[in-house]
C-alpha cells in the first residue's frame, strides 16, 4: 500500500511567497498615493468648511467675518501668521479695507493640519475677510486668493489648492505635487 502524504511541498510554499511579495511590491506604492490623497482631501474639506462658514455668516449676520491663521493649541487663540498652527473664523470688528483683524467673537476653531501637512496662503495678509455682501475684502491682496495644501513626500496629484474668487466663491482643485 502506497501512502500519500497531504500538504504542500517546500517548492510550492516558496513559489507562493514569491508571488505574494511581487504582488505587495506592486500594490503598496499605489496604496500610499491613495492614503495621501484621502488625507489631503479631508484637510481641504476642513478648509472649505471654514471658507463657506465665513461667507454664509457674513451674509447672515450682515457684518465682516474673517478666517485667519491662528495658534489653535492656545486656550484663547488669536489671529496670527502661521496657517500651520490652525485657523479660525471670527466676527471681525475692523473696518472694511483694514489690514488688521479685531476678533469680536470666535465662531469656530480648526486644529492644525495633521500628517505634517502645510497650508500656504497667497494673500498679502494672513487672513481672508468676507464682507456683509459675501464678497472678499481686497485688503488682503489681489484675488483670486489661493490656499495651497501640501503633504510631505507627496506623490502624483495628492495636493490641493483652495481658491477663493473676488465674489467669495471657493473651489477646491486637485493639483500635481510640487
Amino acid at each position: 500500500m502506497i501512502r500519500r502524504s497531504s500538504g504542500f511541498t517546500l517548492i510550492e510554499v516558496m513559489i507562493t511567497v514569491v508571488i505574494m511579495i511581487i504582488a505587495l511590491a506592486v500594490v503598496i506604492p499605489s496604496f500610499r498615493g491613495v492614503l495621501q490623497s484621502n488625507r489631503i482631501s479631508g484637510q481641504a474639506n476642513e478648509l472649505m468648511t471654514a471658507v463657506q462658514l465665513a461667507r454664509s455668516e457674513a451674509l447672515k449676520q450682515g457684518r465682516p467675518i474673517t478666517i485667519c491663521a491662528a495658534d489653535t493649541s492656545a486656550s484663547d487663540p488669536e489671529c496670527g501668521t502661521s496657517w500651520a498652527q490652525g485657523w479660525m473664523a471670527v466676527v471681525d470688528g475692523e473696518a472694511v479695507g483694514s489690514t488688521d483683524v479685531d476678533e469680536v467673537e470666535v465662531l469656530r476653531v480648526w486644529a492644525a493640519p495633521r500628517f505634517g501637512s502645510t497650508v500656504t496662503f497667497s494673500g498679502d495678509e494672513p487672513f481672508l475677510r468676507y464682507l456683509p455682501n459675501g464678497a472678499v475684502d481686497l485688503a488682503t491682496g489681489t484675488p483670486p486668493f489661493q490656499m495651497a495644501l501640501r503633504i510631505p513626500d507627496c506623490i502624483g496629484n495628492a495636493a490641493r489648492n483652495v481658491e477663493v474668487a473676488r465674489t467669495g466663491r471657493a473651489t477646491v482643485e486637485q493639483v500635481e505635487c510640487d
